[in-house]
């Protein structure tokens, strides 16, 4: 075993952390989904290295476990972290954007394996530079998919649950910054020599360092477990979870809303019943629900009230509705109750439609 990591406390913890990893990064692979493979992936690659270096002294000169294990497999994490948020936006990926993405990781894993195991000689008199050269590249790499990846996080900041949204833009920021942690630290012991200063400045923050990686590392852990689909049906059964990708019908929705709300505004008719529109056109209720969650933020009363006041606002400024009042002219857009209609339009207006109808209507 590597001395660093013998006799250990932490040692342990990330054993079991990174074991649980590998275990569900597999299971993430035989998912469906095409961000449970690209997750599938990413766990593996998180895991793979550390049981690598843990071994180190084992593997090292091993070119199997290189090939398996070894050989800086950490060059492909931030290309799988960036599609990974990718496919959340798109739901699919096409060979093309992995060959664009993965290439020059490939390359690079394969340049450093062939300068290790085919030129050993130059790679023991260059050990230095080569894996300096490496620990740059998965820095830049880093700094280059977050440049790519913030534009994505905040079209999805549009599109999920913000609960949904917090989750994933977390889990991006938080392996990103930590990563880039990790690379500057070893770049820092590579190139600078040895010091007094630098070892007891290691010393003093080592069990931090643990402890940040055993926090970041459950952390990943929890969301690969409440991102996997089957896991989560077996955990917690068949229950609707409030995310945007449960949605199979969206056109059908948009279409619905379209039709029945934006053309028809069934909502003002007396005897609306949306449960019966719902069940005619063969829509779930749970994922309009879910629908209107994600688009509007709101419960479908929520939803249908913002219309109703939105309507009424466009009549009570026409000549025709003048001599109705108030409250005729709510009961038009569909409020069978004044307390209710004056409830709604404040919450919304911030003033009362009293007050409203005296900004539109100056005397």
């Amino acid at each position: 075993m590597n001395a660093y990591w013998a006799e250990s406390i932490a040692t342990g913890i990330f054993v079991c952390l990174y074991l649980q990893l590998l275990v569900l990064g597999i299971f993430n692979l035989w998912n469906k989904p095409v961000k449970n493979k690209i997750l599938g992936a990413l766990c593996c690659f998180l895991a793979l290295p550390f049981i690598y270096t843990l071994y180190w002294p084992t593997f090292n000169n091993n070119l199997f476990f290189n090939i398996l294990l070894g050989g800086y497999k950490h060059v492909f994490l931030p290309a799988f972290l960036f599609l990974f948020i990718y496919t959340i936006q798109h739901k699919k990926i096409g060979k093309r954007k992995l060959l664009v993405h993965l290439s020059l990781p490939a390359l690079l894993h394969v340049t450093y394996m062939t300068i290790k195991f085919g030129f050993k000689d130059f790679y023991a008199e260059n050990i230095i530079r080569i894996v300096a050269a490496v620990h740059l590249f998965i820095f830049f790499s880093y700094l280059w998919y977050l440049f790519l990846g913030i534009p994505i996080l905040k079209i999805l900041k549009s599109k999920l649950l913000k609960k949904s949204y917090i989750r994933y833009a977390l889990f991006f920021w938080i392996i990103s910054l930590y990563q880039l942690r990790l690379n500057t630290k070893t770049l820092y012991e590579i190139m600078l020599p040895e010091s007094d200063y630098r070892a007891s400045f290691d010393f003093l923050f080592q069990d931090f360092y643990q402890i940040l990686a055993i926090l970041v590392t459950t952390g990943i852990l929890i969301f690969a477990i409440l991102e996997s689909p089957s896991l989560k049906s077996a955990l917690l059964g068949n229950r609707i979870y409030n995310r945007y990708d449960t949605i199979s019908d969206e056109d059908v929705i948009r279409q619905f809303i379209q039709t029945h709300f934006d053309t028809k505004k069934v909502f003002t008719q007396p005897d609306f019943d949306l449960k019966s529109l719902l069940k005619t056109d063969k829509i779930s209720a749970a994922q309009f629900k879910l629908f209107l969650k994600k688009e509007f933020d709101q419960t479908p009363l929520e939803f249908i009230n913002t219309l109703r006041v939105n309507e009424f606002k466009s009549l009570i400024v026409l000549e025709e509705n003048h001599k109705y009042s108030l409250i005729g002219i709510a009961e038009k857009v569909g409020f069978s109750s004044k307390a209710t209609f004056y409830r709604q339009f404040k919450q919304r207006e911030g003033i009362t439609p009293k007050q409203y109808q005296e900004q539109m209507r100056p005397l």
